[in-house]
């Protein structure tokens, strides 16, 4: 399993709240025009959970250093949301089309699915048993690498 997916887990784990895939969707100016506004709008509706969508402003998005963290992209997308730069029209991430959206049970490569009594191996060394109840995830008991306990 990868880092980045352990540290997914414990971060819900630790918020207690489930993993909800994220949109950007990035307006053309500053401020949303009507229309984007009306997309939004729509996205928001069709990409309730497990989608969490949030808004961008492109311009000031093409001066962040490095590109914020997402599952999918939407509206104006900026040049450095795509992986060859601004002459580029492949986005790092992909493009969510409320025409075709996908499908809410499809895992990107960041997730996993954990059920009631899962153990996961750290790479560390230990284990940890989550308990799963109510679309919420804890910890319900932690094996150290010693074979010890908590």
């Amino acid at each position: 399993m990868k880092l980045f997916v352990k540290v997914l887990v414990l971060l819900c784990l630790l918020s207690g709240a489930a993993y909800a895939a994220k949109v950007i969707y990035f307006t053309a100016g500053d401020v949303a025009t009507v229309g984007e506004k009306a997309d939004i709008t729509a996205l928001r509706s069709q990409a309730a959970a497990p989608y969490t969508v949030v808004v961008r402003s492109a311009p000031r998005s093409r001066l962040r250093a490095t590109p914020e963290s997402a599952d999918y992209l939407s509206g104006s997308i900026p040049p450095n949301y795509r992986d060859g730069g601004i002459d580029s029209g492949t986005p790092l991430h992909t493009v969510y089309d409320r025409t075709n959206p996908p499908d809410p049970a499809t895992l990107v490569s960041s997730q996993a699915i954990l059920r009631d009594g899962d153990h996961v191996h750290l790479t560390g060394g230990g284990t940890v048993t989550f308990a799963v109840s109510g679309n919420t995830i804890t910890v319900s008991g932690y094996t150290a690498p010693d074979g010890g306990g908590t």
